[in-house]
């Protein structure tokens, strides 16, 4: 009987279910498109003082942030402060002692958290006064002349911190996202690692030059430069840079070694980059004479069929 109760018991709660169902009114998407009443938009936004002032104000608000991982670093790291660490109380995974001990690794905490924040922390300080200084430009406030002072200041400022801790960082002034040599550079260098040169021409500019070690005419455009230097991996074995010299931010010479055949080679790659980022000359040299005379002989080789397809 009890069995027989529970069983009707949920076929009518089945049922009654069912007939909820049935009867609600048949559902619809609902539209949730919002049109706002207002927006902020480049061409409505810091018209007056007033705005300007407002917008200055958020890049002298990054000022606070060094007040964590900018100083962490500077300071532990020379015993300027303690921290003073109580069992488990203020441990955190022993961040603050490979900060003191100066043992960090690329995943540890005060990589991840300390190192990353103080370079993000100055970037967003530098991103900000670079975005009112472009909007200023625009501007005829009464105060312009003023306001781009001070975020010039503010910038190079947050450009002393990023200087202080990573040497050599990118120097940004605008807004717009485009490659810079140092992004060229890296690429190349994955690119000749990987012994794959295939897309070797998109780090060339149109009027791209290379200048080769055993011709005194150079030969000019993107597409030719590429062949050059895909046949020169090619024709070497061994390759490898030892060293980098640079000249700011448009020029650097690598210095590699190498074999064609049975001889060994050394040279330069002086490489000079223009404004966007691009190779717009590639110049080789190479010593000792025997070496280049095997390099050239073997580029002359497989070279001939591409220059004689050449227009």
């Amino acid at each position: 009987m009890r069995s027989f109760l529970s069983k009707s018991i949920r076929q009518i709660g089945r049922n009654a279910v069912l007939a909820a169902l049935v009867a609600l009114p048949p559902l619809a998407c609902t539209d949730l498109t919002e049109v706002p009443n207002d927006a902020l938009t480049p061409d409505n936004a810091f018209k007056s003082d007033a705005e300007l002032i407002a917008g200055i104000a958020s890049v002298y608000a990054r000022l606070r942030n060094p007040m964590w991982g900018y100083y962490n670093l500077s300071e532990i790291t020379t015993d300027e402060i303690v921290v003073p660490t109580r069992g488990s109380d203020w441990f955190d995974n022993g961040r603050w002692l490979e900060i003191y001990r100066q043992t960090w690794t690329a995943n540890s905490g005060s990589a991840l958290d300390d190192m990353n924040g103080a370079w993000n922390d100055a970037f967003s300080g530098v991103a900000r006064a670079n975005l009112m200084l472009e909007i200023l430009d625009k501007s005829t406030s009464t105060t312009n002349d003023q306001a781009k002072a001070e975020l010039r200041v503010l910038r190079a400022y947050f450009y002393y911190q990023l200087m202080d801790f990573f040497g050599g960082v990118p120097l940004v002034t605008g807004t717009a996202l485009e490659a810079n040599a140092r992004e060229t550079l890296e690429r190349w260098h994955r690119m000749v690692a990987a012994g794959d040169l295939s897309q070797v021409a998109s780090l060339c500019a149109p009027e791209a030059v290379f200048r080769s070690p055993v011709a005194h005419t150079p030969y000019r455009g993107a597409e030719l430069v590429a062949a050059f230097l895909q046949q020169a991996v090619q024709t070497s074995s061994d390759f490898r840079y030892h060293r980098t010299f640079t000249d700011g931010e448009s020029s650097v010479v690598l210095e590699f070694g190498a074999k064609v055949g049975d001889k060994e080679i050394k040279g330069i790659d002086m490489i000079r980059f223009d404004e966007a980022g691009r190779i717009v000359d590639f110049e080789v040299m190479v010593r000792p004479a025997s070496g280049l005379q095997a390099l050239g002989a073997e580029m002359a080789r497989r070279m001939a069929p591409i220059l004689a397809a050449k227009p």
